[in-house]
């Protein structure tokens, strides 16, 4: 039960990481309002969206993949457990590629 309990927490940090893409969306209104060009195309958006599109990757595997058939059915939070280290030990995604992916953009974004 603790592995799904620390998954679940670790998607909380994915939600997060989306501010990076969502300034982007600021910058371009400042850009507009203050009549400059905004600089939309450059290294550090590329990296602002690599980062948001690996935890929405990472998102959407744990709600879909390892949590499938659990929203529905009442289970409890032993079953849910069980049913979600199946799928976990089913699933054909790398887990620790996709979070290595995921730690590598945000210290190349640390380090920006």
């Amino acid at each position: 039960m603790v592995f799904e309990a620390e998954a679940m927490e670790l998607t909380f940090l994915m939600f997060l990481s989306w501010a990076f893409l969502i300034q982007n969306i600021f910058d371009a209104i400042f850009a507009g309002k203050t009549k400059r060009v905004p600089h939309m195309v450059n290294p550090n958006n590329f990296l602002n969206f690599l980062i948001f599109a690996v935890g929405f990757f990472y998102i959407t595997v744990v709600y879909k993949v390892y949590r499938y058939d659990t929203w529905l059915k009442m289970y409890s939070p032993t079953e849910r457990a069980e049913v979600y280290w199946d799928n976990y030990r089913d699933s054909f995604i790398n887990e620790n590629a996709l979070l290595l992916t995921y730690a590598v953009t945000l210290w190349l974004k640390a380090f920006d």
